[in-house]
């Protein structure tokens, strides 16, 4: 009877432990899966612990990274993830399995130290094996879990690294875009300080003014940045990186750059004279032209610099007396930053107002490396330099007029020697580069009727290619500048000449002539600079 018994008992033990043991397994499963998830959520929330992702910004230096985040996308996600996995493994199996010494028991261990309780008796005996079962399944069930939570890592780990991937391939490809984008429309950056070519600007943080040498998509972001100060930072020029403040690159120099530098081709411009020529006052003119008329032209101050030295003439009473626009400092020149044009047109307008001394010496030149960068010339004709005006002006005139004594052939001269040696270039072959010639201190010509015009004969609604057939031949017949004119037209490709006044500086009108019934209209003190920036200008 009792082997009956133990034999019924086995038998139902049996019929018990299959679907024991399939029912703890997937117990065992389930608390897997669920720890996984809860090991998830709490491991990617946005409040979770970053400690150990290694991704906070170093300290700001003069050789090491910029201080910024680094991108989460380029190795802490992995960081993350395998805490999220190691984390829903480890606390399952404490939990389901096997419990640290100082933790509460884990399921299996209950279960255990439940069947030892029951006794030893025959009929407890076929209850221990079901028990048993349960231990196997949930254990069985937590490696399944394990298994499943692995596949799902192998397939996510290769989705963040698909992604990763293509991070790095956007991110090579948005800089390779740029800077294609940047060489087919001829953008650079020279520092107006120092000269020299910036080839990798130091941007400012918007915020906390940190130092970012290499702000451009990467391991700390491929379109965005996050500063040390938190601030968003755009990595690319099409996302707003040219509106932000940026500095040369040169440790010796550090000067701010023109606002948005890398958003429009620049145009090297330096005006060259004598001392005393009008230089000064004719850049002076220039700009309060453009600025008169900028709704037709573009044009703005592209640093606080150039605004400040304007409006500081300004206010000296430069529009009424030239002799109060301040006199160039002899030195390193650094250029009046200037945008100039409208949409695609639009122009980062260098112009280099090098001291007349400097312009006098070649050896003062020597240093000028901003001729490197030259595209156009202002070239300034004081009249009253020119020998036989000097003979035929009353002593009076020449006295009010400040007269150059620096010859203009000379100036010239030396300065188309530094341009060769500058630029590389034999002296059989012609330079790349427009010139505008402009002769000023025309409002005394007009106003002594000794002296001739260069448009007295000239009608005042006249093209510009007879005023400049009439300005050229003015400096031939009456200033005496055959060497001159046939210089420029042998060295340079194309020459176009222009006369102007500072009393065209808000509004270019016809003036009469002292002496005759004549009526002149210069040419805008604008129109040069506008010249040398359109290349379809004829010469």
């Amino acid at each position: 009877m009792s082997a009956l018994l133990i034999l019924a008992l086995f038998v139902v033990g049996v019929m018990v432990c299959t679907p024991a043991a399939w029912i703890s397994g997937l117990v065992g499963l389930g608390y897997g899966v669920v720890y996984f998830f809860i090991a998830t959520w709490s491991g990617f929330a946005p409040s979770a612990s970053t400690a150990h992702l290694r991704m906070e910004p170093p300290a700001e230096s003069e050789n090491g990274p910029d201080p910024a985040y680094r991108s989460y996308f380029a190795g802490p996600i992995l960081r993350d993830h395998y805490r999220v996995v190691t984390t829903a493994a480890v606390t399952s199996w404490r939990r389901v399995v096997a419990a640290a010494a100082d933790e509460q028991p884990s399921v299996v261990m209950k279960v255990k130290r439940f069947s030892q309780r029951l006794g030893s008796d025959y009929l407890v005996a076929a209850l221990r094996l079901p028990l048993f079962v349960v231990r196997i399944g949930l254990t069985v069930g937590v490696l399944v879990g394990f298994v499943l939570v692995g596949v799902i890592s192998v397939v996510f780990t290769a989705l963040v690294l698909v992604l990763v991937l293509g991070a790095l391939i956007t991110t090579y490809v948005s800089r390779a875009l740029e800077l294609g984008v940047l060489r087919v429309r001829g953008i650079t950056i020279e520092c107006p300080s120092c000269h020299h070519k910036v080839l990798r600007p130091v941007f400012r943080c918007s915020r906390c003014q940190a130092r970012h040498r290499r702000l451009v998509p990467g391991v700390r972001g491929v379109f965005r940045r996050t500063c040390q100060c938190q601030a968003t930072l755009p990595t690319l020029l099409v996302l707003g990186k040219a509106n932000l403040v940026s500095q040369c690159e040169q440790p010796d120099c550090q000067a701010v750059l023109p606002s948005k530098a890398q958003a429009m081709a620049t145009f090297h411009v330096p005006v060259v004279a004598g001392p005393a020529a009008g230089k000064s006052v004719y850049m002076h003119t220039a700009v309060a032209r453009l600025m008169f008329n900028e709704d037709n032209n573009g044009f703005a101050f592209a640093s606080d610099e150039a605004r400040d030295t304007f409006e500081r003439t300004v206010d000296l009473g430069a529009r009424d007396d030239p002799n109060q626009v301040m006199k160039t400092a002899v030195g390193r020149p650094r250029a009046y930053n200037l945008h100039v044009g409208l949409g695609w047109k639009k122009r980062m307008l260098y112009l280099y107002d090098a001291a007349g001394e400097m312009n006098a010496s070649a050896d003062h030149l020597a240093d000028a490396h901003y001729l490197l960068h030259t595209k156009g010339v202002v070239f300034i004709v004081d009249p009253f330099s020119l020998r036989p005006v000097r003979s035929a002006a009353p002593r009076t005139t020449l006295r009010s007029a400040s007269a150059s004594s620096a010859d203009a052939k000379s100036v010239l001269d030396n300065f188309v020697q530094s341009l060769q040696e500058h630029t590389n270039r034999g002296r059989t072959k012609r330079f790349d580069i427009r010139v505008a010639v402009v002769i000023t201190k025309s409002d005394i010509l007009r106003t002594d009727s000794e002296l001739v015009h260069p448009y007295q004969h000239l009608s005042p609604t006249s093209d510009r290619a007879s005023r400049d057939q009439a300005a050229k031949d003015w400096l031939i017949t009456t200033g005496g500048g055959r060497d001159m004119v046939n210089s420029l037209a042998n060295h340079f490709p194309a020459v176009s000449y222009f006369v102007v006044s500072y009393q065209d500086m808000v509004e270019v009108e016809p003036r009469p002539v002292s002496g005759s019934t004549d009526l002149v209209v210069n040419d805008d003190p604008a129109e040069p600079l506008l010249w040398l920036l359109d290349r379809r200008a004829s010469a």
